[in-house]
């Protein structure tokens, strides 16, 4: 018996049936979602709707873009706290939105103490067939 729509299918019940399986195989495409549905219940579901289920399957399982800026300043105390002598930088917009974060760990920094001096030089690439660049700009 085929159906168009189901109304116990909803995408909030096809997300927790499908979010074990998009999370198993990350490259499970909305294609993929429509043949499972429709062979394992028995519904047909749209493009569209098996794109937002692997949407919404997929925050299931990661959590949202939002829930992870809101735990960025946790992080950066907890990384300050562990690791010791690193600098973490977070700034924020005017509406407390994320701007930038700088991190630099205290055993980076202190391993540039034993690094060599280093002169470099911009180079000019070259536009012929050898390719390349040259120390010297052309005049």
């Amino acid at each position: 018996m085929n159906h168009r729509t189901h109304a116990q299918a909803t995408n909030g019940f096809l997300t927790q049936h499908l979010a074990e399986k998009v999370k198993e195989q990350p490259q499970y495409r909305p294609i993929d979602i429509i043949k499972d549905v429709q062979c394992d219940l028995v519904v047909k579901v749209s493009y569209s709707t098996a794109f937002r289920i692997k949407t919404r399957a997929n925050e299931v399982n990661n959590g949202t873009h939002e829930s992870a800026y809101l735990s960025l300043p946790k992080y950066c105390q907890d990384l300050e706290a562990n690791n010791p002598n690193s600098t973490v930088l977070l700034e924020k917009a005017e509406d407390y939105k994320f701007l930038r974060v700088f991190i630099c760990y205290g055993a980076s920094a202190m391993g540039f103490d034993h690094c060599r001096p280093l002169l470099g030089i911009d180079g000019t690439h070259l536009k012929h067939k050898y390719q390349g660049t040259s120390p010297f700009p052309y005049h």
